[in-house]
């Protein structure tokens, strides 16, 4: 198999500047295009793929920050290190390109991310840390055919969060593991902006929460085996895979979460079990899509915290002084 490497479409002026950052469009005005360059609504496809909301189900979209990173395609067993996009391209027709289908090029994908300021801040201070693993069920075959480029795919979604053990104000530890499982239905759509420090990947999940007593056994199995993780010192791997319902879930990821939230977004810092690579992002959500102004108003963080200035908090400005040598 060949390898290529993964390429981030940005304009850099003036990013690491301290100042307040405009970008040359903005994300309420509601013009989004394909990579071919054709018109696309965004709400239209992050919802158009999803079934009515059923009894019991609770609709949220949210926008995580981060980078698309897109690779040319493969050519053969060789490395490959050309761009997916060749010579200067005009800004503009670039801005809030939704990159749902790969057109041709090679394999894109998303890495989330967030600018040290936040993360590294002072006000950064997590509020709770639990270990999740997303489980994902494959597509239909049957279905793959009537997918068009510019449709997202619905995917079978299964999250199980697990809270790490914290001692109580007598010192005892809970008996049994704090567990959370959602299960429904999602969809992502993702936005370049090249005209803006951060990317956004926009998700729309419709899922109801699964009870305590219908969790599946052998999610619980390992949640009792992740409090032994710390005495015994040896980490067990999540389950690859297990049949709930009609539906086969496959691991998809599998993160410890330090979680933070605010008024206006959650701040995550998120590592990977196998790896243990750390990434952050800052997420916003929008609890209820069918108003207008709820939907405008959500746009509106977005596009306050996708061009926040990508600066560490502790870096400072030192200016040059030419200096004359005798």
């Amino acid at each position: 198999m060949g390898h290529v490497s993964a390429y981030h479409m940005k304009k850099i002026g003036g990013w690491f500047s301290v100042g307040d950052f405009q970008p040359a469009t903005r994300l309420e005005d509601g013009e989004y295009y394909d990579c071919a360059g054709n018109g696309v609504n965004l709400k239209s496809m992050l919802l158009d793929p999803l079934p009515e909301v059923k009894l019991g189900y609770k609709r949220i979209v949210s926008a995580q920050t981060g980078h698309i990173l897109t690779s040319a395609a493969p050519t053969g067993n060789q490395m490959n290190f050309l761009p997916p996009i060749a010579g200067a391209n005009p800004l503009v027709p670039l801005a809030k390109s939704v990159v749902q289908a790969k057109d041709g090029l090679g394999s894109r994908t998303f890495v989330g991310s967030a600018p040290p300021s936040i993360t590294q801040g002072e006000s950064f201070t997590p509020s709770s840390l639990f270990t999740r693993l997303v489980y994902r069920a494959r597509p239909v075959l049957a279905k793959i055919s009537e997918i068009g480029p510019k449709t997202p795919v619905a995917q079978q979604t299964l999250v199980f969060e697990v809270e790490h053990e914290n001692t109580s104000a007598s010192g005892e530890r809970p008996s049994t593991p704090i567990m959370r499982c959602y299960m429904g239905t999602e969809t992502r759509v993702d936005v370049a902006l090249p005209d803006r420090p951060l990317d956004l990947s926009f998700k729309a999940f419709d899922s109801i929460e699964i009870l305590s007593a219908s969790i599946p056994k052998r999610l619980k199995e390992y949640a009792r085996r992740l409090a032994q993780d710390k005495e015994t010192g040896v980490i067990n791997d999540p389950l690859d895979s297990f049949t709930y319902g009609t539906h086969q879930f496959y691991l998809d990821q599998s993160v410890m979460v330090e979680h933070s939230v605010s008024d206006t977004r959650i701040i995550e810092v998120t590592t990977d079990i196998d790896s243990q690579v750390k990434s952050s992002s800052c997420l916003i959500e929008c609890t209820d899509v069918a108003v207008d102004e709820s939907w405008r108003s959500f746009l509106r963080k977005c596009d306050h915290i996708s061009s926040q200035p990508y600066h560490r908090p502790q870096a400072k400005f030192i200016p040059h002084v030419t200096t004359i040598l005798d």
